[in-house]
């Protein structure tokens, strides 16, 4: 039987018991105060600690379980060859989110790419040429999915607070040790 403070503790189980908590939270504010998007964003925080968590490098040591499981690993497994373990580039939210943003969407994003009607080069000459339309369409994607950042960003930092980086100050949150 587990302890009350195995649940609290810089673990698995102790990241995603915070994580449920804080997520439950920000959506039951969200269903008091009638707004969707705080309803989202407190579904995305266990779900993306779950899927996405900053420890992914170390989840991705080993592949077992589930079949569904070992695929998602093994799709991590670049991942965890590329970055170290609480590294500025795991262990932050400026770095290490985006990074993670990005990683989870990539089949996404290549596949808009190799569809697109335009080169890569067509688009970047576009976004070279006319920056406030480039900039517009940035701001839009950005508007549309915020939900999902913001859930991102308070999972990861839920993460970084049971991992104790308050000790490295707001620098330690936003940029790593």
């Amino acid at each position: 039987m587990p302890q009350l403070s195995e649940f609290f503790d810089s673990n698995r189980t102790g990241h995603m018991t915070a994580a449920v908590f804080v997520g439950l939270a920000i959506s039951g504010f969200g269903v008091v105060k009638s707004n969707h998007m705080l309803v989202m964003s407190g579904c995305v925080v266990p779900v993306w600690e779950f899927l996405a968590t900053m420890d992914m490098d170390h989840e991705a040591r080993t592949i077992r379980g589930p079949i569904w499981r070992r695929c998602w690993l093994t799709y991590w497994w670049p991942y965890k060859m590329l970055v170290p373990h609480r590294s500025e580039f795991s262990h932050s939210l400026l770095v290490g989110t985006p990074i993670r943003l990005v990683y989870v969407f990539l089949p996404f994003i290549l596949i808009e790419i190799a569809t697109s009607p335009f080169t890569s080069s067509e688009l970047l000459e576009f976004a070279a040429s006319n920056p406030a339309l480039a900039w517009d369409w940035l701001w839009g994607w950005i508007q549309e999915w915020r939900w999902l950042v913001a859930g991102a960003v308070v999972a990861d930092l839920v993460h970084l607070l049971k991992d104790g980086y308050l000790r490295y100050g707001l620098g330690g949150i936003l940029f790593g040790r």
